[in-house]
């Protein structure tokens, strides 16, 4: 951060508060973590999404030299609250009380989160990475207004709560967006497949279809079959890959923890699967529509020399 950056900012009408981040790289054992060092003042609660621990119990630890450490670097390292978590510093391996443990996905989840004097006292932690503000609801738009001018002359970027929050969020929507259209290209694959299947079994039952019709059935009955022949296709292969799809997405879940250091909640929703499997049906009888007409189109005479 440029020099004097502090004193500008402390001089913007509307600022409540004004913490300072610093986000660097320090050994834990076997692993390379990140060490995020804050002075934690403004808001009094919502720092952490803890899964150990309580909030007045992390802050006021944090402030006598204890840390919060992440659920996967608590996974790696087999670490609960109360044991010590140690860094490698300028003077030797330091160790450090874990006051609480809280879901992070910076850095993977190996994180920790140690008070600034501590950090400087302790590690030799110096200098900033960014600047925390809160503001003032009634002078926010001011705010604004004059941060951003600072951070113009200074060549900062400023970047809003809200702002941060659309970018994960349309990172978020994109994943989801990107697994969707997989699924509606393993659709259409899945449609191929059928008619493919479909189209060989009328090539295979050509000589068969043609003495029926000669027997007097009709080209709608010769639909019909096909499109029962495509149905129990579609039975076979759609109920079991639902079944196994749910068991599967609740071994992922349970295989979670690993990853993340704590374990995803499995929601079973009966809705969503049914209407999948309906989706999955439409598919499968659409896909068996040309089949079908070729089948009841087929002429007769061909059909009964057919070897």
């Amino acid at each position: 951060m440029p020099d004097g950056i502090v004193e500008q900012l402390r001089q913007v009408d509307g600022i409540n508060s004004l913490d300072s981040i610093r986000y660097l790289s320090v050994r834990s054992s076997d692993h390379t973590i990140m060490l995020i060092v804050q002075n934690f003042v403004g808001k009094s609660e919502g720092y952490f999404d803890l899964v150990e621990g309580s909030e007045e119990s992390a802050l006021s630890g944090l402030t006598t030299g204890r840390v919060v450490i992440g659920t996967v670097l608590a996974q790696r390292l087999g670490l609960r609250a109360g044991d010590s978590l140690p860094l490698e510093g300028p003077h030797g391996t330091e160790r450090f009380q874990i006051v609480a443990i809280t879901n992070e996905y910076l850095a993977g989840g190996l994180t920790a989160y140690m008070q600034r004097d501590v950090a400087e006292k302790r590690l030799g932690v110096i200098g900033v990475d960014a600047y925390v503000v809160q503001a003032d609801d009634s002078k926010l738009a001011n705010v604004q207004r004059n941060l951003q001018t600072l951070c113009q002359k200074n060549s900062l970027v400023l970047e809003s709560y809200a702002q941060v929050i659309n970018v994960i969020n349309r990172t978020i929507n994109s994943v989801i967006a990107s697994l969707w259209m997989l699924l509606a290209l393993g659709s259409v694959i899945a449609a191929m497949g059928l008619i493919n299947t479909l189209t060989i079994s009328i090539l295979e039952q050509t000589r068969e279809i043609g003495m029926l019709r000669v027997v007097a059935m009709t080209r709608r009955q010769v639909r019909k079959i096909l499109l029962a022949e495509a149905a129990l296709l579609g039975f076979i292969a759609l109920v079991p890959g639902a079944v196994c799809g749910v068991f599967i997405s609740y071994v992922i879940g349970l295989s979670s923890s690993r990853i993340l250091g704590h374990q995803i909640a499995f929601h079973f929703r009966p809705g969503m699967i049914l209407s999948c499997l309906a989706i999955g049906f439409a598919v499968v009888l659409i896909a068996s529509l040309i089949p079908a007409e070729r089948a009841a189109r087929l002429k007769l005479a061909k059909a009964l020399r057919y070897e």
